[in-house]
């Protein structure tokens, strides 16, 4: 990629016709996408059959979450200990996952920053159009857009009345009507959104698609949509997903991880806390639990990545608890009613690994 003292009128008018062609599904210039490939993965098809000890962690899972729809999986280095779900649901169904989407854009944005397609320190002002973007707003870097900190307002009245069309139409308007709040954490979907129209532009030919190329597929993820209901949000909160493909998102963060999309220099960046309890597109609770949650009208989500190096997942279609974030408590009784019963007697593992069928050339770090 090229310096941004180098850019060009005419790169900065290309991009913005790429943000406007993403928000409309054309393809936008930049990387060209490669050819699909089919993942064949055992999470498609299997059902986890539990331990002694995921049993238990499962009659936890239907004990405190049983009164709502709901689902649940307990993860262990990418591999499924345990999946819970309320009668016509499944681990394997998609639902919204709420601002765990913003996790998802964090991840597919490193991937663009290992790749030289974009640098942290790169500002607005060097990815969008001066045709769109507004003076005030041009110094804002990309690391302040993932951790929150650059003075967009969270603006949750105007992001779910339903007065924005579009991710595109969004970003827009607020550059245009908003002065930058100055320093400081403020939790904006407008951050993510901002990110998702620079990943569309740069890698192409969508945001949807630099996902699912960068991430998705070499998690062995097929592809996946935003909800019609919260598609404006984009990424910062329009995903639809299973509770399994969740859960090995948020695996592939750990930087212990034994297989990711990223390198272990890039995940140990991400969970780094800022100023406030998050990092670069992850929430950061504690030493060693970090993920996101999410909440959306009829959607409670929440990943994390527990101490005991466990990933629960739990996605919920209610509007019970108040916001994803209650949910931390749930995840934490789930991991540890299988740290109970593995302290009584020896863990079998009698899961299934969702790499074991998947083909040698989408394993590990995909090419771009």
């Amino acid at each position: 990629m090229s310096t941004p003292s180098r850019r060009t009128s005419l790169t900065r008018l290309t991009l913005i016709i790429g943000i406007v062609g993403s928000c409309l599904s054309l393809p936008a210039m930049g990387r060209a996408a490669t050819g699909d490939i089919q993942t064949v993965s055992p999470l498609e098809t299997s059902t986890v059959t539990p331990s002694a000890a995921g049993r238990d962690a499962q009659r936890t899972a239907y004990d405190l979450l049983g009164d709502r729809p709901f689902q649940a999986v307990l993860m262990s280095g990418g591999r499924a200990l345990m999946t819970a779900s309320s009668l016509g649901t499944s681990a394997f169904s998609d639902v919204p996952i709420a601002s765990i989407s913003k996790l998802v854009t964090s991840m597919t944005l490193m991937r663009l920053v290992e790749s030289g397609a974009v640098a942290m320190n790169e500002t607005m002002g060097d990815l969008f159009s001066p045709v769109v973007l507004p003076e005030k707003w041009r110094g804002v870097t990309v690391t302040q857009l993932l951790s929150h900190m650059s003075g967009f307002a969270a603006d949750r009245d105007r992001w779910f009345n339903d007065t924005y069309e579009s991710c595109f139409d969004a970003f827009r308007r607020t550059v245009q009507r908003d002065t930058p709040l100055g320093a400081g954490y403020e939790y904006s979907n407008t951050n993510f959104c901002a990110l998702s129209l620079a990943i569309g532009t740069l890698s192409g030919p969508s945001y949807e698609d630099a996902v699912y190329r960068l991430l998705l597929r070499p998690l062995g993820i097929t592809r996946k949509k935003m909800d019609p209901e919260y598609a404006h949000l984009s990424g910062a909160g329009g995903w639809r997903m299973s509770a399994l493909d969740v859960g090995r998102i948020v695996s592939a963060v750990d930087p212990n991880a034994r297989l990711s999309p990223l390198s272990t220099a890039i995940r140990t960046q991400m969970i780094q806390r800022t100023s406030y309890n998050y990092g670069l597109g992850v929430w950061i609770w504690d030493e060693n639990t970090y993920g996101h949650s999410g909440s959306l009208y009829r959607a409670r989500s929440i990943a994390v990545r527990l101490p005991s190096g466990r990933v629960v997942v739990i996605l919920t279609q209610a509007t019970f608890p108040e916001s994803g974030l209650d949910l931390l408590p749930i995840a934490q009784r789930i991991d540890a009613a299988y740290t109970s019963s593995c302290a009584e007697s020896p863990c079998e593992f009698r899961g299934i690994d969702p790499f074991n069928a998947m083909p040698t050339g989408i394993r590990g770090r995909a090419q771009l």
